[in-house]
């Protein structure tokens, strides 16, 4: 099970290691400020990234009382993606990079 930790005074259980899908939301969002040249584009990445991130924050969050819980998207991603064999070699590589052994 993964520790709790007190980020900005919201506790949430997960591990740091490893990929989650708050940080494509952040990813997603920074990468606004080189798309400003096409509003569309950006105003879609920013609310993208925006309900990427809260959805993963608030999933680690809510699993501080039930370690079981998976968001929405978390079950999505779970059901419908990470059976594709490149997704699952993505998430190893990405996995990778954030240092999980």
């Amino acid at each position: 099970m993964n520790p709790v930790h007190n980020i900005l005074g919201f506790k949430a259980r997960m591990n740091f290691r490893e990929i989650h899908h708050g940080y494509i939301g952040i990813a997603m969002v920074v990468s606004t400020y080189w798309l400003t040249m096409y509003p569309g584009w950006s105003t879609f990445m920013a609310i993208a990234g925006l309900i990427l991130f809260t959805d993963d924050a608030y999933q680690h969050h809510h699993q501080v009382r039930c370690p079981e819980y998976h968001s929405p998207i978390h079950q999505f991603y779970g059901k419908y993606l990470y059976p594709i064999p490149f997704i699952q070699k993505l998430n190893r590589i990405a996995d990778w990079l954030f240092g999980k052994t």
